[in-house]
């Protein structure tokens, strides 16, 4: 098992990516993401986001930290971006 799914930290290691900053994407976040990548969550069953830095990304342990995009993120800007 590696760091990353051992202890919940952004797969991006950013600065502030601790695991105190790692929050389940919920329904209602869901539903604001593009639909290609609801449905890509949805098939894995399940997905983080890092409310550091915006990074959204997988959980489970065969794609553990695959990412998706950011959602709200200083990178990025307000809403998803790729």
């Amino acid at each position: 098992m590696s760091a990353n799914a051992r202890y919940g930290v952004c797969p991006d290691k950013c600065s502030g990516g601790k695991p105190d900053r790692q929050m389940d994407v919920h329904e209602m976040l869901l539903s604001r993401l593009p639909e290609s990548i609801q449905s890509e969550i949805k098939i894995s069953g399940s997905a983080k986001r890092c409310t550091y830095c915006g990074l959204v990304y997988l959980r489970t342990t065969k794609d553990f930290g695959r990412r998706l995009g950011f959602w709200d993120s200083g990178i990025g800007g307000p809403g998803w971006t790729s």
